[in-house]
């Protein structure tokens, strides 16, 4: 394969890399980085995650992190890219261009959740037919949506403690800086009534040990203080991973009775629940 072949990097959190004539774009949610080769230093792969890392004055040395669902995808796209920066030619000063997008790229992975719902939907109805069971399809049904619906109940809540605990971890054992805001921006939330029709979009910009300018993104309510410094913390091994803030002990505390009383009893019941619809048909006489 050439170099001049044109390659999509399809990562995790909605963010893509692509590879086309000579330039890597780089999307998320927010924003699109056109990166011309000959500013890319290196290209490093760590399993599935792939790291473009700028010349040191080209963008502010900025370096950018694509953690890719597919390790052989990933390793074709490091070949390529690696490829063309060996033969690049001189750098380009400054010559990442960077633009807002105006709505979420496109999923594809909507189409494929539609599919496994409506999997998720008819199992119940034929597990029961398929089977000419001696119990009636409605009972199989109610018991198979009722078990998912405690099973989704329980697991949310274990989520929701497993985010409070990392959060909780980065914080204190982080690497944790004051950062400045960089932009602001009021956007209009489709759909929503007054006072949820708008939502302030904030970037905040920090550097890292290893002298990375790095930016961090969040959304708040229009009626919030806008603060011109933030304390943030991040992973040194990974500092995409961000958290603002000091959890309190006692939303810490509220997690783990969460997961004690609700969390784990739920996940056990909405199981067993499962377990029992998949079974009545087998068992009724």
């Amino acid at each position: 394969m050439g170099n001049d072949q044109e390659l999509v990097l399809r990562g995790r959190g909605g963010v893509t890399a692509g590879w086309s004539d000579g330039v890597v774009l780089v999307r998320d949610r927010f924003v699109e980085h056109r990166i011309p080769v000959q500013v890319i230093e290196r290209v490093e792969l760590g399993g599935r995650r792939v790291r473009l890392v700028l010349r040191v004055g080209s963008a502010s040395g900025s370096e950018y992190l694509v953690r890719a669902r597919s390790g052989p995808a990933a390793t074709e796209f490091v070949r390529v890219v690696r490829a063309a920066v060996e033969t690049a030619g001189p750098v380009a000063e400054g010559a990442v261009h960077t633009v807002r997008r105006s709505a979420a790229p496109a999923r594809p992975a909507r189409s494929r959740a539609g599919r496994l719902l409506t999997l998720f939907l008819l199992c119940p109805v034929g597990l029961s037919i398929a089977t000419g069971g001696g119990v009636g399809v409605a009972q199989v049904v109610v018991g198979w949506f009722c078990g998912s619906l405690v099973t989704g109940l329980g697991v949310a809540v274990l989520y929701g403690a497993r985010v409070e605990w990392r959060n909780r971890r980065l914080y204190l054992r982080g690497i944790s800086v004051m950062a400045e805001l960089a932009e602001q921006e009021l956007v209009d939330i489709p759909d929503q009534e007054p006072p949820h029709h708008q939502r302030r979009r904030l970037a905040y910009e920090f550097t890292d040990l290893k002298g990375v300018r790095r930016t961090y993104r969040t959304e708040r309510s229009p009626s919030e203080t806008v603060r011109a410094e933030v304390e943030l913390s991040y992973d040194p091994a990974d500092p995409q991973l961000v958290v603002q803030g000091a959890p309190t002990g006692w939303t810490t505390v509220g997690a783990v009775l969460a997961v004690l009383l609700l969390g784990l009893p739920a996940t056990a019941a909405g199981l067993g629940l499962i377990a029992a619809a998949v079974a009545a048909p087998f068992v009724s006489v």
